[in-house]
């Protein structure tokens, strides 16, 4: 079976989009890039233009390696921010940074990602992948995920800080 991934992802955009629209919401949120890594640059700058596209306020906020002080004092001027709604710490960061204590940092109202024990993100990654399999399945011309995976067997490899 050949699934494209841009037709997904852009199925789950469309999805989004109707349900921001439908509440009429104004969705903020704040992609901190503190990193050197150019795969995360264009994956924070793809972020920025999908987030834009459904209605989402994406804004980046880019830290050289010597502002770890001036990022932890952003994250909490976002937290007060009323506008922003979540937050994501694009990973990997320089290597001389903490994650763990940037993440702590992040209200966990706004743990877009699900890190913190609280966060009602959590499993954000597992709602991600269901979000996929529902995708493949209106592809392949199922109504429901559920009827997609009858009679299948699916293993999920993951790797990094978002595997689940």
């Amino acid at each position: 079976m050949l699934i494209s991934g841009k037709a997904v992802a852009e199925e789950i955009l469309k999805k989004l989009k109707k349900e921001i629209d439908n509440r009429k919401l104004k969705p903020g949120l704040a992609i901190i890039l503190a990193g050197d890594n150019p795969a995360s640059r264009i994956y924070v700058n793809n972020k920025v233009k999908a987030a834009s596209r459904i209605g989402i306020q994406a804004t980046l906020y880019e830290f050289s390696e010597n502002e770890q002080r001036k990022c932890l004092n952003v994250i909490d001027q976002l937290n007060n921010d009323s506008k922003v709604d979540g937050i994501i710490i694009q990973y990997p960061i320089f290597q001389s940074w903490n994650f763990d204590e940037l993440v702590k940092k992040i209200n966990p109202t706004k743990d877009v990602d699900g890190f913190l024990e609280n966060s009602p993100f959590s499993g954000a990654t597992a709602l991600g992948v269901w979000e996929m399999i529902n995708a493949f399945a209106k592809e392949e011309g199922f109504k429901k995920g559920e009827e997609f995976l009858k009679g299948k067997k699916i293993i999920i490899l993951g790797k990094g800080k978002t595997a689940f």
